[in-house]
């Protein structure tokens, strides 16, 4: 998530209304997946193949198939409160 939406207000009141540990849980968990991902093409990049299917693995939240819908939603309340 960016800067952008991490200074906008309405975006922040639009997450912290609609996702559980609010707008903060989800900022963590963008991040926390970037850091993951950045390390894993690292790795792919140095020619390591092999990555640990627990390390690259997305937070639960972004798994769960019921929640789908709900990051959908969610994702488009905050497309509309930035734009």
């Amino acid at each position: 998530l960016g800067e952008k939406f991490k200074k906008d207000k309405k975006a922040r009141a639009t997450v912290d209304e609609h996702f559980e540990g609010g707008s903060e849980a989800l900022i963590e968990a963008a991040e926390a997946t970037m850091e993951r991902r950045a390390l894993a093409e690292s790795y792919v990049a140095e020619g390591q193949t092999k990555i640990d299917a627990d390390f690259i693995e997305l937070p639960y939240i972004y798994q769960d198939p019921m929640d789908r819908d709900g990051l959908a939603r969610l994702a488009r309340a905050i497309t509309e409160a930035t734009d």
